[in-house]
């Protein structure tokens, strides 16, 4: 009884850390092994092969879309500098679109929205004290980035 409730927690909280099926993450860390500043980031150097590249990945996941059930996947490195890089995807039933990949120190989704997707905001560390706003609106299609400093 105590290991089937354990169980029903875990699966209850798991949308919460992760993000589509074990075959969408290898989709989407595929596409992001061909990019060679994601790849360099995450492996270093040393050549890395793609299963070695996306145990070095996390999967975070959130509902993005006001209807449906279109998510909104943020794969990042375990390991992280001040700024990082973020693969951001979505991830509409068995289909997985690569929106872009951010240069941050984090991108998430806002309670604001733009044709019924949520709107996304980036940071990015300039110096000490400083930092920059990135905001990337739904345009019908896809997200493109937008004036930041609204």
């Amino acid at each position: 009884m105590k290991s089937l409730i354990i169980a029903a927690i875990f699966a209850l909280s798991l949308p919460a850390y992760s993000c589509g099926s074990l075959e969408q993450q290898q989709e989407m860390a595929s596409l992001l092994h061909k990019d060679k500043e994601y790849l360099q980031f995450v492996c270093g150097e040393e050549p890395c092969e793609l299963d070695q590249f996306q145990s070095q990945l996390e999967f975070h996941g959130k509902k993005i879309a006001k209807k449906g059930n279109i998510q909104g996947c943020f794969v990042e490195p375990v390991r992280k500098a001040r700024n990082f890089y973020t693969g951001v995807f979505l991830v509409d039933g068995m289909a997985v679109k690569q929106q872009f990949i951010y240069f941050g120190s984090g991108i998430g989704p806002v309670s604001k929205r733009t044709g019924g997707y949520k709107d996304l905001v980036g940071t990015e560390l300039s110096g000490p004290n400083d930092f920059e706003r990135h905001l990337f609106r739904w345009d019908g299609t896809r997200y493109t980035e937008s004036d930041g400093n609204r």
